[in-house]
């Protein structure tokens, strides 16, 4: 009997988007539980196009199988397209979209992210990504966000990225209240200095007990 270790299964890009929608959903997949509905049925029947490949015209490529290395992730892709400049398109097919809208998701959005970047591990130059409802005979562009940017290493913020953090902190920060314990108008920068002594005041014996904020 050999003392290897089976290697894991890789995740797939599905279950990273069920997860992004329905954590619970996704922990029944992975049980084995069946979480068929409507819903799903919908998007069976609806996908089954997409997912024969004799059904592409030229230039187009359906039920494209993608992995990548690095990150250990496998998928696949409903349909992959060669645009004029040579790179290719991803688009996406949706049969329900959220509350009847041809409305992208987060969810959809990770799905198309992590397909894109697997395509790209495999060598390809992805330029365009999109969304189709197939119900609504709708193609919605997606943009990724220019925010982060990823390596070997990891994730990282970019500049745009750190301006738009730093920024939305300082927003929080100079937000005003009432402070529940003493009644006047502070912010929240002045409100952590305020809670750090009471901290003090805890630590070092002059106040009996410490009094954290509940603003709602």
């Amino acid at each position: 009997m050999s003392d290897r270790t089976p290697a894991p299964e890789p995740v797939t890009i599905g279950l990273a988007a069920h997860h992004q929608f329905c954590p619970r959903r996704a922990w029944l997949e992975v049980a084995g539980e069946q979480t068929d509905t409507s819903q799903m049925a919908v998007g069976v029947a609806e996908h089954a196009r997409t997912d024969d490949p004799s059904t592409a015209r030229s230039g187009q490529w359906r039920a494209v199988d993608v992995a990548h290395s690095t990150w250990g992730y496998t998928g696949r892709c409903d349909t992959v397209e060669t645009l004029p400049d040579g790179s290719l398109g991803v688009v996406e097919y949706k049969a329900t979209p959220v509350r009847r809208r041809a409305e992208v998701t987060e969810a959809m959005v990770m799905q198309l992210a992590l397909q894109v970047a697997a395509l790209e591990d495999m060598g390809h130059h992805v330029s365009e990504q999109a969304v189709y409802f197939t119900q609504h005979l709708q193609q919605v562009p997606v943009e990724f966000t220019a925010d982060f940017t990823a390596n070997l290493e990891g994730v990282a913020l970019t500049e745009r990225g750190r301006k738009a953090l730093i920024g939305a902190y300082e927003r929080r920060v100079t937000g005003e209240f009432t402070h529940p314990t003493f009644g006047y108008r502070v912010t929240w920068r002045r409100a952590m200095e305020i809670q750090a002594r009471l901290i003090l005041g805890v630590l070092d014996g002059s106040q009996p007990r410490y009094l954290g904020i509940r603003v709602r």
